[in-house]
């Protein structure tokens, strides 16, 4: 990118990185999900696999589900905390959300179980819909109030809902957590509106 960071989509595939894996594809709504995985560093180290279905399905991410299959035959091909990640997207998506939480929060230290949380908030607006993520945002900044992101991304869901005070509310706590972040003081002001000439 004009930036110097690496972008997700190249050529048409998506395209990307952790560790030394890499990982290309490409997915079809919902219902085609081609990923091949390979060891950047030896690539005949791989795994390939195609997921198709007849679409409608909420109650899991099918690149998530394509890669824990990858990890079975090839280990490491899925990140750090994306099976519990799935785990709780489908305790939230067929409605045990509380019992799904209790057992992660059990389970998981806290430094990993804010990103696990976050992450399943994002799957639940883009998948489902805001209200279903707006949940799991809530309960990530009530677990851990003093994380600007946590509030930050509880502000976007509430933007996204409509809900203009409490995304006020939430990104101001996020700003006084993080004051330097000038994309957080933007979306503030834009949420303020213009400012009036006297």
């Amino acid at each position: 990118m004009p930036s110097g960071e690496a972008a997700w989509h190249t050529h048409g595939w998506e395209y990307y990185r952790h560790n030394d894996v890499t990982i290309v594809g490409h997915g079809g709504g919902v219902r085609l999900v081609w990923r091949h995985f390979f060891r950047t560093s030896d690539p005949d180290d791989c795994a390939t696999v195609i997921y198709l279905d007849n679409g409608g399905r909420t109650t899991f991410d099918r690149h998530r589900v394509a890669t824990l299959i990858a990890d079975r035959v090839m280990p490491g091909a899925a990140r750090a905390g994306e099976e519990q990640e799935e785990i709780l997207y489908r305790g939230l998506a067929c409605g045990r959300w509380d019992q799904a939480i209790a057992q992660l929060a059990a389970t998981v230290p806290g430094d990993s179980l804010e990103g696990i949380v976050n992450r399943v908030g994002y799957d639940a607006m883009n998948i489902l819909d805001v209200h279903a993520g707006l949940p799991v945002f809530q309960w990530n900044a009530a677990r851990f109030p003093q994380s600007a992101n946590a509030h930050d991304s509880l502000g976007e869901a509430y933007r996204v809902a409509g809900e203009t005070a409490l995304a006020k509310e939430s990104y101001q706590r996020a700003l006084v957590l993080d004051p330097a972040n000038a994309r957080i003081s933007a979306i503030l002001q834009d949420l303020n509106g213009p400012a009036t000439e006297r």
